[in-house]
């Protein structure tokens, strides 16, 4: 009776270049993907600083801003006043008309 896998069977020595194959395979995946995610990580790290500093220079510029609003609202109150409700009711006009 033969066995049903023989070393010298030319399947046999297939399925073992295969498995040969595919461990080289993952082996190169697993760098692959120790690139990538130190990469990623690098990435996060870039947009976390840049973000910081975005977020900054927009604090710096709108303060500012808000300040003189709310300055430009304590002297003209009626004037604000009438300024929103007319915005309020373009928005509820245009939003209506969808």
């Amino acid at each position: 009776m033969a066995e049903p896998y023989s070393r010298n069977d030319p399947a046999t020595a297939s399925s073992s270049a295969a498995v040969h194959r595919t461990v080289r395979v993952t082996e190169t995946g697993d760098e692959h993907t120790t690139d990538y995610q130190a990469e990623i990580e690098r990435l996060r790290s870039d947009m976390a600083r840049l973000a910081e500093s975005v977020g900054g220079s927009v604090r710096s510029t709108v303060r500012p801003m808000a300040r003189e609003l709310e300055a430009t609202v304590a002297r003209n109150p009626t004037t604000s006043i009438a300024i929103a409700a007319g915005v309020g009711l373009l928005l509820g006009l245009m939003m209506s008309r969808r």
